[in-house]
């Protein structure tokens, strides 16, 4: 049998808000870390009080290897860095975070454990499906199902992405078949309402299924603002960071100096 994964962080749209379900309590528990809880320490009395920066997790995508030697600097021991299969092996090169791969397809036999072998021995403990085909909610639901009891075997973190209009209407019979669900939220971000669009989604995915967690992909390129600045980004950020378990900047070869930038300001 064969899954196929897209691996891409495309653009998604938006859809109609789904209609809430009854609580669902998983099989699977996930093995996570813990979203770390910012300290704030006390300023002192002739100096004025100061936002402490926030510490919650960051995830970030390899493209090719020259990201990597940053990160190595920045990232920390709770973030992710993720890489497509065939650029899987850039991830020996980190000394920091947790590693994920996306693979384009899998087959249920043999071959699927020799892949899985490959991928532990790299240190890999994060298994994505991001998955924009335009296919069926039953053919979504199947492939993400099939996927996350290949990942349960194997003892690896299932991350379920669909595209932000098929979390919008199917989030109930997603957030049953995945340790982590995406949430592509480059398509709220410029909206007066992003941070109650992202936080109303993550309540309904969380009151399906109490023990998932909901990863917010955050942009650092806009087509349709191709002037964003980093500021702009950790504006975003900074509003639904708290609500998030994770952030993941999604990003281009062209916006890499904006992303530095992000990272910086949080790390």
């Amino acid at each position: 049998m064969f899954i196929l994964i897209i691996a891409s962080f495309a653009l998604s749209g938006c859809g109609p808000a789904p209609t809430p379900v009854p609580t669902f309590t998983p099989m699977h528990t996930p093995t996570l870390f813990p979203t770390p809880t910012p300290t704030n320490t006390p300023a002192a009395t002739d100096a004025p009080t100061s936002t402490p920066t926030p510490t919650f997790p960051l995830g970030v995508g390899l493209w090719d290897d020259s990201l990597i030697d940053f990160l190595n600097q920045k990232m920390g021991e709770n973030d992710v860095i993720a890489a497509r299969l065939p650029l899987a092996y850039l991830l020996d090169q980190l000394r920091v975070g947790r590693k994920k791969v996306v693979i384009p397809n899998i087959e249920t036999d043999k071959r699927a454990e020799k892949l899985f072998q490959r991928l532990s021995a790299r240190g890999v403990t994060l298994l994505g499906l991001n998955l924009e085909a335009p296919i069926p909610k039953e053919e979504l639901v199947e492939k993400e199902e099939a996927v996350y009891q290949l990942a349960q075997k194997y003892n690896m973190t299932f991350l379920f992405g669909p595209t932000l209009p098929n979390l919008e209407r199917y989030y109930a019979d997603f957030a049953k078949h995945a340790d982590v669900l995406v949430l592509q939220s480059q398509r709220y971000q410029g909206r007066e309402d992003y941070e109650e669009k992202v936080e109303d989604l993550i309540t309904k995915i969380k009151k399906v299924n109490p023990g998932i967690e909901v990863w917010v992909q955050v942009s650092v390129y806009d087509p349709r603002n191709r002037r964003m600045s980093s500021d702009e980004v950790i504006k975003h950020i900074n509003l639904i960071a708290d609500k998030a378990d994770l952030v993941f900047l999604f990003y281009i070869s062209q916006t890499q100096n904006r992303l530095k930038e992000v990272i910086e300001e949080f790390r």
